[in-house]
């Protein structure tokens, strides 16, 4: 587990690593647009759709991340399959 005396903040990076091990830490970026392509890699697809034409259709109320965090990745996937047929269904909250 990592501890908050484990993470160092720089600007808009995290560091993150372990105070007892001479490995050097890992840099972890805060996801925005400028520097999304930072997360590009055979593991993580970014969107090939246009965001900014998504129009709010599914407003998700309370706390449960866990649920939104799935629709939102199904809706992510519907938006790749077919974006102008759907692009009213973008998901707030």
């Amino acid at each position: 587990p990592i501890s908050a005396t484990d993470v160092y903040i720089e600007e808009d990076d995290f560091l993150i690593g372990d105070a007892h091990d001479d490995a050097p830490p890992i840099a972890v970026h805060k996801l925005n647009e400028a520097n999304l392509a930072l997360s590009s890699n055979e593991e993580v697809i970014l969107p090939t759709y246009d965001r900014k034409n998504l129009t709010a259709g599914i407003l998700h109320v309370g706390v449960g991340n866990f649920h939104r965090a799935h629709q939102a990745t199904y809706l992510d996937d519907l938006f790749h399959l077919d974006f102008e047929g759907n692009k009213e269904w973008g998901l707030v909250g």
